[in-house]
């Protein structure tokens, strides 16, 4: 069997970098948008969120969401992951920069529903007492229990 050889020039690794960059930019334009309780979507470019994606019935845009959270001036992402990314499994609590990295995704979005404060304030408390908790990542999915996630 015969290969082509594969090769990268610097112009190729200049547009990669170019579009990180371009992504970055993003990403910090979109952060100051963000209010508590946002949906923030994302679309991993590994085996496992390819797959996710493929599940959707309706929307296969993105494999992976959280809720965000404004504490004092940053922006936070409460998410449940599985996985070799988290091997304790347990609820999440990541910096939105570090949820939507452009170096193993390929997109996000944001997403807000149209709420009363008060019920923001009540899913916040509830996201936040989940992640205090330590509730895990329900790896079988299994909708049939509520002792994971």
């Amino acid at each position: 069997m015969r290969y082509n050889k594969l090769i990268f020039s610097a112009q190729d690794s200049a547009k990669a970098e170019a579009i990180t960059q371009r992504a970055f930019i993003q990403i910090n334009a979109i952060e100051k948008t963000i209010h508590s309780g946002d949906l923030i979507t994302r679309c991993g470019n590994d085996f496992t969120s390819e797959s996710l994606r493929l599940l959707n019935l309706h929307d296969k845009t993105y494999s992976h969401c959280g809720i965000a959270s404004i504490e004092n001036d940053s922006v936070f992402v409460y998410h449940a992951l599985g996985g070799e990314f988290n091997p304790d499994q347990k609820i999440r609590r990541d910096a939105f920069g570090l949820f939507c990295e452009p170096y193993n995704n390929r997109g996000i979005g944001l997403f807000r529903f149209q709420l009363p404060e008060a019920i923001i304030t009540k899913v916040m408390a509830v996201v936040k007492q989940n992640y205090l908790a330590g509730i895990m990542f329900d790896m079988k999915f299994d909708l049939q229990t509520d002792d994971r996630m």
